[in-house]
């Protein structure tokens, strides 16, 4: 049960880290556009 609470900790933090670089990613690239 520790190990499961681990493991969906550690894929949620990973789902933040990825949704925070393709916004960072958005971001830059609508910079360079404008």
């Amino acid at each position: 049960m520790n190990f499961l609470f681990t493991l969906t900790t550690f894929v949620r933090d990973r789902k933040d880290m990825q949704t925070f670089y393709i916004s960072k990613y958005l971001l830059d690239f609508k910079n360079i556009k404008i």
